[in-house]
């Protein structure tokens, strides 16, 4: 079964925001998080809230770069 978005994709909490907080806890080196991207979500769901794939693609990349943005502000 595929995961169905049934409405606009928005971001309601950080996703790996604390999972870099708890590998940089155990670590002195640099960490590095993997972030699906928008095209993942795209080819990975099925999205009835959107009329194509790249109106979804355009809503996942800019609801990912929030949690990039918030996940460069951490360090």
């Amino acid at each position: 079964m595929v995961p169905s978005i049934f409405d606009k994709v928005e971001r309601r909490s950080t996703a790996v925001l604390e999972d870099l907080g708890f590998a940089k806890s155990h670590t002195d080196r640099l960490v590095k998080m993997a972030v699906p991207g928008p095209m993942t979500v795209v080819y990975a769901t099925y999205g009835e809230a959107y009329v194509d794939e790249e109106a979804l693609a355009i809503n996942a990349a800019a609801t990912l770069n929030l949690e990039l943005l918030e996940l460069q502000s951490a360090g």
